[in-house]
């Protein structure tokens, strides 16, 4: 499982199966990996560097929320 695929999956909703989970990630980490390159021909920017941004903002966004009491 790619990194891109990793993060995918942690998203994924908590009652599918496992295999769907892995389909829906697959799937989901091939485009955003298509985006990657799109944008990198746009800006000049190594697609490395792209999807580690990518990745790095995912994660950001879709940590879990700590609760406050």
């Amino acid at each position: 499982m790619t990194d891109l695929e990793k993060v995918f999956y942690r998203m994924m909703p908590e009652g599918l199966p496992q295999h769907r989970k892995e389909e829906g990630a697959r799937i989901m980490a091939e485009n955003a990996e298509k985006e990657v390159q799109k944008q990198s021909v746009i800006t000049g920017l190594t697609p490395d560097l792209l999807r580690e941004a990518l990745i790095q903002t995912m994660n950001i966004h879709h940590r879990p929320k700590k609760e406050l009491h």
